[in-house]
């Protein structure tokens, strides 16, 4: 809310701000419509984080992108699954087309709708069904009481469903339904008896994955199977569902699906094929998420507000760096932002001068720090893990994208890397000898791939790993220029996880474990293999000037390493030394690299440049030049 006040009139016929007639139209009366409208013009828009209902954010004054153009796309598909990360705005798009399609609602169109696309541009279909709801976020996830709460809160739902369009079903109808105990008899049952009424059901599925996906990470394959395979409450139910879909003259008209994967779907009914998928098509690439200009334009109504005090081109970059760049069609020409990080970072800088102290939403990292399990079993790394490792050493990883894949194939390749790609991990980023051709897509999602790495060696490996301790250290060196102790910490730990890996060894192994130690830092931007002076600096420390503005210290780490088995000796380390301090020289003299990062002459800070050389596991030398 502004500080002005603002008043209409009981004719309706003007509008005071302040004391001050600033619209006078005798004879002319307002509807309310219209005078809800005019007083929300001196009004600010709050930001809708976390919010998934559609009505409340756009008919209570809260900023929404629109994403309403998308509807008569999307209504050439009777049936829909649409997969996509967590945090992406699934559940308020899903609102988006309930508040649109249902009948109950068709005469609050221009109320729900305002300053929407589809406003101007309705389609026959608008309020034409029943919707029929159900999000599985709110299942118990408890493996035993799963099951009972899938079936009370199912059938809730669908009672509910009967009253609420009671005009247009049969009181006989609804009392039939409603005798039976079980989810997947109601829904069978008032399928079959309402397949000859006029009005139809539009059934929309939030989240389906949403309880299976926690059975699967808290409690194992064994779980996850008793709800998925045949005698499962949750097979049964969507072989329910699958059975409406195909039938002829069925009371099922439309069906739209979300979720973060489609591992599930394939268990539960062999894959979707009874409607499409539109997960991996390009005109869909930007239904969900934000574009550049979404972003942009949301910056800048907060700053003619005066909300947003920060630097629009700096916040830009920074976002893009951190929240950017997912892709999700081979063939799309956009990258999108995630939503709830966005919104986010709005939140925690409007009517501040500063940034978040933290660029990582707490619930995303809870969210993705569900998601250990796919790298480790029991305590015992898998070949997921070593995938994982490669994927952070190369910067890159290539496969085929499989749009369905049952639970038990999680450990072929290309089924790995593609559920990555679903559950946000990886994006798109071209192809490459007829294979797709993955990414990580911005410093987030890189945060927390180190992460997996580090806690993989400290639980499966029985190494003692202190956080705490590392970002005590990495702070020395980024304040005090204290680097030695913090490379000898590192150097320790990789020595001990290795250690329990004999058949793991290489440069990739030993350089992309010393970076995962390093993010457990907050001052530095890392990078590896970043482009300076005609060559790649192995890991950069570059200042992270924006968020630690009295940091002293930046690093070029020049790291050789030499076969366990080989010779190594004086006359070694010295030749190695000297081509690795030639290299460091030709990093360090780059003028662009000098300006990013507030050099001399173009700053204050202090760059060092560290050459280290590993034989092994082992780190053999360490020194500044």
């Amino acid at each position: 809310m502004s500080s002005q006040e603002t008043y209409i009139n009981e004719s309706a016929t003007c509008l005071w701000i302040n004391n001050e007639k600033i619209i006078d139209m005798p004879g002319i009366f307002f509807t309310e419509i219209e005078r809800i409208r005019l007083y929300e013009m001196d009004r600010i828009k709050r930001i809708p984080y976390g919010i998934g209902d559609f009505e409340q954010v756009n008919a209570k004054w809260e900023y929404y992108v629109d994403k309403t153009m998308y509807i008569p796309e999307l209504e050439k598909h009777r049936f829909v699954f649409f997969i996509r990360p967590r945090r992406f705005g699934k559940t308020l798009f899903l609102s988006t087309l309930q508040s649109y399609y249902d009948i109950n609602k068709k005469d609050r169109f221009e109320e729900f709708y305002r300053d929407t696309w589809i406003l101007e541009n309705p389609t026959e279909e608008r309020a034409r069904y029943m919707i029929l709801y159900f999000n599985f976020s709110v299942v118990n996830k408890d493996k035993n009481l799963v099951q009972p709460s899938f079936n009370i809160y199912c059938s809730g739902v669908i009672d509910h469903f009967l009253d609420l369009y009671e005009k247009y079903i049969p009181g006989k109808v609804a009392a039939e339904v409603k005798k039976s105990k079980n989810a997947d008899e109601k829904l069978s049952k008032m399928s079959y008896l309402l397949a000859g009424e006029e009005t139809k059901i539009y059934l929309m599925i939030d989240e389906y994955d949403n309880f299976t996906n926690t059975i699967m990470a808290e409690y194992g394959r064994e779980e996850y199977e008793r709800i998925s395979k045949e005698e499962g409450y949750f097979k049964q139910f969507f072989t329910v569902l699958k059975g409406i879909a195909s039938g002829s003259g069925s009371a099922l008209a439309r069906m739209f699906i979300t979720g973060v994967s489609p591992i599930t779907m394939d268990d539960v009914t062999s894959g979707f094929n009874v409607g499409a998928n539109l997960s991996t098509h390009p005109r869909f690439n930007t239904l969900m998420g934000f574009t550049e200009t979404d972003v942009s334009e949301m910056i800048d109504y907060y700053t003619r507000a005066g909300e947003f005090h920060l630097d629009k081109n700096e916040c830009l970059k920074i976002m893009s760096q951190w929240y950017n760049n997912y892709q999700f069609a081979e063939k799309a020409k956009n990258r999108v932002f995630n939503t709830d990080m966005i919104l986010y970072f709005m939140r925690d800088t409007c009517g501040l001068d500063y940034m978040p102290n933290d660029l990582i939403d707490e619930n995303v990292r809870v969210d993705y720090g569900k998601l250990k399990h796919l790298i480790a079993v029991n305590n015992n790394l898998n070949g997921n893990f070593n995938e994982l490792e490669n994927l952070l050493a190369n910067g890159y990883s290539t496969a085929r994208l499989k749009k369905s894949f049952p639970h038990h194939q999680l450990m072929v390749r290309d089924n790995f890397i593609s559920l990555l790609f679903y559950f946000g991990l990886l994006t798109i980023d071209g192809s490459f000898q007829g294979e797709t051709r993955f990414s990580i897509p911005n410093k987030v999602i890189e945060s927390f791939m180190n992460e997996f790495i580090t806690e993989g060696y400290r639980d499966a490996c029985k190494v003692d790993i202190s956080m705490v301790k590392l970002s005590r250290l990495i702070g020395a060196m980024a304040y005090d220029g204290e680097w030695m102790p913090c490379i000898e910490h590192i150097a320790e730990l990789i020595e001990e996880c290795l250690s329990v890996r004999d058949l793991i060894e290489g440069e990739k192994v030993v350089q992309t474990l010393f970076t995962a130690f390093l993010h457990a830092g907050r001052p530095f931007l890392i990078s590896t293999e970043k482009e300076s002076g005609g060559g790649f600096i192995d890991i950069s420390l570059a200042p992270f000037l924006s968020l630690f503005p009295d940091m002293q210290y930046a690093y070029l780490i020049e790291m050789k390493y030499l076969k366990a088995n080989e010779l190594y000796n004086a006359d070694i380390e010295q030749k190695t030394f000297a081509k690795a301090k030639a290299q460091l020289e030709k990093y360090a003299n780059d003028e662009n690299l000098r300006k990013q990062w507030h050099l001399d002459p173009y700053g204050e800070i202090e760059l060092k440049r560290l050459i280290l050389i590993f034989k092994g596991r082992e780190l053999k030398h360490y020194s500044e030049y």
